[in-house]
C-alpha cells in the first residue's frame, strides 16, 4: 500500500484511493485498517480470458459491463478475477481475497469518484462482506433515521435534500446500508452527497449537515404518487413489508443471497415499514413533513 493516500468513509468502511474521490477527502499516511485500497493502473487492464457475466445499460446510458475468469457462485472465491467496465470511461480490476483495486481511466475520463461511490463501491462492498443494502436515501431525526425507497427518479433524493435543509442530518442519497447492532437494525451512512437534479455523472451537492455515524431505524419509507392535494400514509407488515424490501434490495453478486433474504425478513419484522403517497411538487413538502412526523 502506498504511504500517502486519500481516505473516504463508505457505507461504514474506509475505502482509501491515491486519487481524492471527492473534494475534501482528507488525506491519510500508512493508514491500517481499511476494507480495499485503489489505485492507478501502470498498464491497460485486459479482461482477456474472461467471461461477460453480466451486460446492461447504465447511468448516462453508458453500457456497463462485469467479467469474471470463473463461473459465478456463492460465497467468496479466493483468487477468482473480476473486471468491472465503463465503456470508454474506465476500468476497475481486482482479485478476492486482496484489497488492491486497480483502475484505468480511458482517455479524457475525469469521473472517476462518481463511477466509484456512486455504482461500483457499494457493488464491491456488498460482494466482499455481504452486507445488506437498499435503494434509497436516508436523513436522521433526533428520534432516528428515515429510509425513503423509490426507483430511480422517484423523489427519494430530492425528499432527502429538502429535509436536510430543514435541518434533519443527512445520511445518503441513493444506497443505505443496513446492519444488526445488538439486536437493532441500523442505518449506516454512505457519503456526504446528494443528487436532487440527477446532474448526469455528478456525485452532486456537498451536504454539510452529514451525518458520518450509524442510527436507528424510525421508520423505512416506500414513496408512491398520489392525485389527492393531501399526503397520507399506510402501516405494510408481514409479506407485503418484505415484499417492498426485496424489491428495493440490491443484491447484485452477493455472496450468499438466502442469507440476505433472511437478514430482510428479520428487518420486515423488526423496523417500521409504511407506504407514504404524496402529491407532486415543492410546495408540499412542509406536509409531507409533518405526516412523517406523525410516526
Amino acid at each position: 500500500m502506498s504511504s500517502t493516500c486519500f481516505s473516504h468513509y463508505l457505507h461504514g468502511f474506509t475505502v482509501l484511493c491515491d486519487r481524492a474521490l471527492w473534494a475534501g477527502a482528507p488525506v491519510t499516511e500508512n493508514a491500517e485498517e481499511f476494507l480495499v485500497q485503489l489505485r492507478e493502473a501502470e498498464s491497460p487492464i485486459s479482461n482477456r480470458d474472461m467471461n461477460c457475466l453480466d451486460r446492461l445499460e447504465g447511468l448516462s446510458g453508458r453500457e456497463l459491463k462485469l467479467f469474471c475468469d470463473q463461473p459465478l457462485s456463492l460465497g467468496q472465491v479466493p483468487g477468482r478475477r473480476w473486471v468491472f467496465e465503463v465503456t470508454d470511461t474506465l476500468a476497475f480490476y481486482w482479485v478476492e481475497g486482496v484489497n488492491d483495486v486497480i483502475y484505468e481511466l480511458k482517455p479524457g475520463c475525469d469521473t472517476l469518484g462518481f463511477w466509484a461511490v456512486q455504482l461500483f463501491l457499494p457493488m464491491l462492498i456488498s460482494h466482499i462482506t455481504g452486507a445488506l443494502m437498499l435503494h434509497g436515501s436516508a436523513v436522521n431525526s433526533d428520534r432516528g433515521a428515515f429510509l425513503f425507497l423509490a426507483p430511480t427518479c422517484g423523489g427519494k433524493s430530492t425528499l432527502a435534500h429538502w429535509m436536510s435543509q430543514q435541518g434533519y442530518a443527512f445520511m445518503a442519497d441513493d444506497k443505505i446500508r443496513l446492519q444488526k447492532v445488538e439486536d437493532e437494525w441500523r442505518a449506516l451512512p454512505a457519503h456526504p452527497f446528494c443528487r436532487p437534479s440527477r446532474t448526469e455523472e455528478s456525485l452532486g451537492v456537498f451536504q454539510p449537515g452529514y451525518l458520518p455515524l450509524g442510527r436507528n431505524i424510525r421508520a423505512i419509507v416506500e414513496l408512491a404518487w398520489t392525485e389527492s392535494p393531501e399526503p397520507y400514509i399506510s402501516k405494510m407488515s408481514g409479506i407485503e413489508a418484505f415484499s417492498v424490501l426485496r424489491s428495493h434490495q440490491i443484491m447484485d453478486y452477493h455472496p450468499n443471497p438466502e442469507h440476505a433474504l433472511l437478514h430482510l425478513s428479520d428487518v420486515a419484522r423488526e423496523c417500521p415499514l409504511i407506504r407514504l403517497y404524496r402529491p407532486k411538487g415543492m410546495q408540499y413538502m412542509s406536509v409531507v413533513r409533518t405526516v412523517l412526523e406523525s410516526q
